[in-house]
């Protein structure tokens, strides 16, 4: 009767943790979610017309048709890969902002 008991209690801890673990997991935002600045840099249409390529990267070839954005290019890659992405070109409009 103890060994049933046991069993029964093992059982329910394993469908709780299951249960928290289900729950846990649908809380996360899904990958495809994005912060409410990238998405808005990345419909910007200043981003759009920098992006000739299309590659939703500014590199510093494309920021020269924006001399200010050019000027400060350095100061905004954060990652040092010689591209803007769009939460980088969110920081930089925040900069360029009058």
């Amino acid at each position: 009767m103890v060994r049933m008991a046991a069993l029964s209690a093992l059982l329910g801890c394993a469908l709780l943790v299951g249960a928290a673990l289900r729950a846990a997991e649908q809380a996360k935002p899904a990958p495809e979610r994005q912060s409410p600045r990238t998405a808005a840099a990345r419909d910007a249409p200043l981003f759009s017309a920098l992006d000739v390529n299309a590659d939703t990267l500014i590199s510093i070839e494309e920021a020269k048709a924006h001399p200010r954005l050019a000027a400060i290019f350095a100061t905004c890659d954060t990652d040092g890969n010689g591209m803007l992405n769009t939460w980088e070109f969110a920081e930089a409009r925040s900069k360029l902002a009058p």
